[in-house]
């Protein structure tokens, strides 16, 4: 995590989410970030079949990315 102060229009601090790992050709990394604000939340679950990615939330809701475009 970055923190940084007085550069963001939207307040004073501003948190920013890194994520290092090494370029590999053909892997696919994922990166989940919760703007809640709200502490803590159960990590959500994620599946990868193919070219499509499935996010599965602690409330039952699901979203699926095909990642095809790239």
């Amino acid at each position: 995590m970055r923190r940084v102060e007085q550069v963001a229009a939207v307040g004073n601090h501003t948190a920013i989410p890194l994520v290092r790992a090494p370029a590999v050709a053909g892997e696919i990394y994922v990166a989940i970030v919760s703007l809640a604000g709200a502490g803590s939340e159960p990590v959500p679950q994620v599946r990868l079949d193919g070219s499509e990615l499935e996010v599965s939330w602690s409330d039952g809701s699901r979203e699926t990315l095909s990642l095809n475009v790239f």
